[in-house]
């Protein structure tokens, strides 16, 4: 009879989401994802990475949604 016991991994935690994808950003404000890349393509939100897969980061999300609601 084998009684080794077997032990998990230690469940390690998971690391704070820093950027999303245009298509996550859009899925979290509730909007189009093509509306996300126009504002991106004009400047409105800043993006990070290569053409076709650009990421923007959570502070870039929040200061976006921070002038958004004070009308800047």
């Amino acid at each position: 009879m084998n009684t080794k016991t077997q032990t998990s991994p230690a469940a390690k935690p998971a690391l704070p989401r820093l950027g999303y994808s245009i298509k996550e950003t859009a899925e979290v404000l509730g909007l189009n994802r093509l509306t996300i890349w126009k504002w991106q393509k004009r400047g409105f939100l800043k993006a990070v990475g290569s053409e076709r897969k650009k990421i923007i980061s959570v502070a870039e999300i929040e200061r976006f949604l921070s002038g958004a609601t004070t009308g800047q």
